[in-house]
Protein backbone atom coordinates (compact mmCIF):
# COMPACT_ATOMS: atom_id res chain seq x y z
CA UNK A 1 0.00 0.00 0.00
CA UNK A 2 1.41 3.40 -0.94
CA UNK A 3 2.51 5.56 1.95
CA UNK A 4 -0.02 8.36 1.28
CA UNK A 5 -2.99 5.90 1.42
CA UNK A 6 -1.99 4.66 4.89
CA UNK A 7 -2.58 8.13 6.31
CA UNK A 8 -6.05 8.45 4.79
CA UNK A 9 -7.48 5.14 5.98
CA UNK A 10 -8.97 4.81 9.44
CA UNK A 11 -8.69 1.80 11.62
CA UNK A 12 -11.63 0.27 13.46
CA UNK A 13 -10.17 1.58 16.71
CA UNK A 14 -10.13 5.13 15.33
CA UNK A 15 -13.77 4.83 14.24
CA UNK A 16 -14.85 3.54 17.67
CA UNK A 17 -12.97 6.30 19.48
CA UNK A 18 -14.40 8.96 17.15
CA UNK A 19 -18.01 7.86 16.86
CA UNK A 20 -18.45 5.74 20.00
CA UNK A 21 -19.02 8.46 22.64
CA UNK A 22 -21.48 10.53 20.56
CA UNK A 23 -23.37 7.38 19.60
CA UNK A 24 -23.61 6.27 23.23
CA UNK A 25 -24.74 9.76 24.21
CA UNK A 26 -27.51 9.75 21.59
CA UNK A 27 -28.70 6.30 22.73
CA UNK A 28 -28.63 7.37 26.39
CA UNK A 29 -30.61 10.56 25.68
CA UNK A 30 -33.13 8.53 23.64
CA UNK A 31 -33.66 6.02 26.46
CA UNK A 32 -34.05 8.77 29.07
CA UNK A 33 -36.50 10.70 26.86
CA UNK A 34 -38.52 7.53 26.25
CA UNK A 35 -38.72 6.84 30.00
CA UNK A 36 -39.76 10.42 30.81
CA UNK A 37 -42.30 10.86 28.00
CA UNK A 38 -43.71 7.29 28.17
CA UNK A 39 -45.63 7.29 24.88
CA UNK A 40 -47.38 4.01 25.59
CA UNK A 41 -51.07 3.98 26.55
CA UNK A 42 -52.03 3.36 30.17
CA UNK A 43 -52.14 -0.27 31.25
CA UNK A 44 -55.37 0.16 33.24
CA UNK A 45 -58.38 2.31 32.23
CA UNK A 46 -61.75 2.72 33.88
CA UNK A 47 -64.78 2.81 31.58
CA UNK A 48 -68.18 4.02 32.74
CA UNK A 49 -70.70 1.99 30.75
CA UNK A 50 -74.40 1.71 31.44
CA UNK A 51 -76.95 -0.30 33.36
CA UNK A 52 -76.69 -4.03 33.87
CA UNK A 53 -77.20 -6.00 30.64
CA UNK A 54 -77.56 -2.82 28.59
CA UNK A 55 -76.08 -2.38 25.13
CA UNK A 56 -73.43 -0.05 26.60
CA UNK A 57 -72.38 -2.60 29.22
CA UNK A 58 -72.23 -5.40 26.66
CA UNK A 59 -70.15 -3.21 24.35
CA UNK A 60 -67.86 -2.26 27.23
CA UNK A 61 -67.22 -5.94 27.94
CA UNK A 62 -66.35 -6.49 24.28
CA UNK A 63 -63.92 -3.55 24.36
CA UNK A 64 -62.40 -4.98 27.55
CA UNK A 65 -61.84 -8.35 25.88
CA UNK A 66 -60.20 -6.80 22.80
CA UNK A 67 -57.97 -4.46 24.82
CA UNK A 68 -56.96 -7.31 27.17
CA UNK A 69 -55.28 -8.95 24.18
CA UNK A 70 -53.14 -5.80 23.88
CA UNK A 71 -52.21 -5.86 27.58
CA UNK A 72 -54.63 -3.11 28.65
CA UNK A 73 -56.94 -3.90 31.55
CA UNK A 74 -60.38 -2.24 31.38
CA UNK A 75 -62.38 -1.84 34.58
CA UNK A 76 -66.04 -1.57 33.61
CA UNK A 77 -68.15 0.50 36.03
CA UNK A 78 -71.94 0.43 35.77
CA UNK A 79 -73.92 3.65 35.69
CA UNK A 80 -77.50 4.82 35.36
CA UNK A 81 -76.88 6.06 31.85
CA UNK A 82 -75.42 8.70 29.63
CA UNK A 83 -75.90 11.69 31.94
CA UNK A 84 -74.22 9.94 34.86
CA UNK A 85 -71.35 8.96 32.53
CA UNK A 86 -71.03 12.59 31.45
CA UNK A 87 -71.00 13.77 35.08
CA UNK A 88 -68.29 11.24 35.88
CA UNK A 89 -66.18 12.47 32.97
CA UNK A 90 -66.55 16.07 34.17
CA UNK A 91 -65.45 15.15 37.72
CA UNK A 92 -61.66 14.65 37.86
CA UNK A 93 -62.01 12.81 41.18
CA UNK A 94 -64.40 10.17 39.81
CA UNK A 95 -61.60 7.92 38.56
CA UNK A 96 -63.33 7.46 35.18
CA UNK A 97 -61.04 7.67 32.16
CA UNK A 98 -63.51 6.94 29.35
CA UNK A 99 -67.28 6.60 29.09
CA UNK A 100 -70.12 6.04 26.67
CA UNK A 101 -72.26 9.17 26.24
CA UNK A 102 -75.26 9.59 23.97
CA UNK A 103 -75.08 12.15 21.22
CA UNK A 104 -76.79 15.36 22.28
CA UNK A 105 -76.01 14.98 25.98
CA UNK A 106 -73.83 18.08 25.73
CA UNK A 107 -73.06 20.65 23.07
CA UNK A 108 -69.71 21.17 21.38
CA UNK A 109 -68.87 24.43 23.17
CA UNK A 110 -69.55 22.92 26.61
CA UNK A 111 -67.57 19.76 25.76
CA UNK A 112 -64.56 21.77 24.58
CA UNK A 113 -64.73 23.96 27.67
CA UNK A 114 -64.36 20.97 30.00
CA UNK A 115 -61.90 19.14 27.75
CA UNK A 116 -64.05 16.26 26.49
CA UNK A 117 -63.02 14.55 23.28
CA UNK A 118 -65.23 12.27 21.24
CA UNK A 119 -63.52 9.24 19.75
CA UNK A 120 -66.42 8.42 17.45
CA UNK A 121 -69.93 7.08 17.19
CA UNK A 122 -70.92 3.62 18.36
CA UNK A 123 -74.44 3.24 17.08
CA UNK A 124 -75.57 5.08 13.96
CA UNK A 125 -79.29 5.16 13.21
Amino acid sequence: MPKFLRFTTLSLRDLIITFGPPLLLVILVGVIAYRIIDPSPPKIVTLSAGQESSAYENLAKRYAAVLAKEGIQVKVVRSEGSYENLDRLKDPDSGIDIAFVQSGSTDLVQAEKIGLISLGSLFVC
